[in-house]
């Protein structure tokens, strides 16, 4: 249950990012700017990501 939680934060915060982020890229597209995507986010999905397939991982295979 608890790695189900864990695979459940990230895709909230997916599902909110993602909205933010397309209301951000609509609104610097009417300005006429650039808006960059931070690399701090892109960094935290990714070691987020990282660390729960590694974690998966080790639990699939103390179980067999």
């Amino acid at each position: 249950m608890l790695l189900g939680c864990g695979y459940g934060a990230p895709a909230l915060g997916l599902l909110v990012f993602g909205a933010r982020r397309q209301r951000d890229l609509e609104r610097s597209i009417l300005d006429g700017v650039h808006a960059p995507l931070p690399f701090r986010l892109v960094a935290a999905f990714t070691i987020g990501g990282v660390l729960l397939v590694t974690i998966t991982g080790v639990l699939v295979g103390a179980q067999i």
